[in-house]
């Protein structure tokens, strides 16, 4: 579901349809670290396709909302 919620994010044809951030992750006790590990992967991953700093940064802020629904701890 995160590649599809990456989709919808940035404006692509796809529809999340899955749960909410907090519910998806209730019980996770997730902590910043977690989160940043996340961004990380997602950084390495559009750098090796390519995708420019600036796009992989509007990329990334559309999801730093979500880290106060996600981390618990």
């Amino acid at each position: 579901q995160l590649t599809e919620q990456l989709c919808e994010l940035a404006g692509g044809p796809c529809s999340y349809q899955g749960p909410d951030m907090k519910l998806a992750h209730e019980g996770m006790t997730l902590k910043s670290g977690d989160f940043n590990a996340l961004v990380e992967v997602l950084q390495a991953a559009m750098a090796a396709r390519g995708i420019p700093f600036a796009a992989q940064n509007r990329m990334l802020a559309k999801l730093a909302p979500m880290h106060r629904d996600i981390v618990t701890r």
